[in-house]
């Protein structure tokens, strides 16, 4: 009877130390890679990842920037500060200063004229732009929307001219494709005779991803 119990005890503590092998040995295959197949066979398991042992830098570029950009790219922005000065007969970048909305990082001060697709795809863009001066003739106050690619000027998108009478703003509406980096700036031009405001109540600029 004492051999049989120290036999089963033996075997107890061999099997014990064989789940002990085991799970260190599934331990070392886990620190060295896992792979998307590891994890569909459910080899890797929660309880196989700790806190911490996976950063940003551990993950693909690729599928950091598409936890990043998971919103509807859309950015609205308006002038609420000093009203900005449009030259005389000088085609000349909108500078915003406010942002209404940016769901992606679209807009900075730093580049106050610009609005950034962050990711590749069709764009709608809308601006309205507001003068102080309500006597201007016909066909003297102007306004562009440019593609800009790595600060080159591209494409002229939009284009609208002041009509006859006392209407004291224009707007501009276009659908452009954008790599991502890409910006839109909003530029004026008026030829009034001498330098114009632009009115920020009725000053606005919005662009939102349509799709791919």
């Amino acid at each position: 009877m004492f051999r049989r119990i120290q036999s089963a005890r033996s075997m107890n503590l061999f099997v014990t130390i064989g789940v002990s092998a085991l799970v260190a040995a599934a331990s070392a295959v886990a620190a060295a890679t896992v792979t998307s197949q590891s994890i569909k066979d459910n080899t890797i398991q929660s309880r196989d990842i700790k806190n911490g042992t996976v950063r940003a830098v551990d993950i693909a570029a690729a599928t950091r920037n598409a936890f990043a950009t998971d919103k509807v790219p859309h950015v609205e922005v308006s002038q609420l500060g000093a009203p900005q000065s449009i030259p005389n007969a000088a085609v000349t970048s909108v500078q915003f200063d406010h942002e209404v909305e940016d769901s992606n990082a679209m807009f900075s001060l730093t580049h106050a004229d610009r609005l950034v697709a962050p990711t590749s795809g069709l764009y709608l863009v809308e601006a309205t732009i507001g003068f102080e001066s309500a006597v201007a003739p016909a066909g003297s106050l102007e306004m562009y929307m440019n593609v800009m690619v790595d600060g080159v000027m591209g494409e002229q998108r939009a284009f609208t001219e002041k009509p006859a009478g006392n209407d004291f703003y224009i707007s501009g509406v276009s659908v452009v494709r954008l790599a991502a980096g890409n910006w839109i700036t909003i530029k004026v031009r008026q030829d009034a005779g001498s330098a114009v405001n632009i009115q920020s109540s009725y000053t606005h600029a919005t662009m939102t991803r349509l799709g791919t």
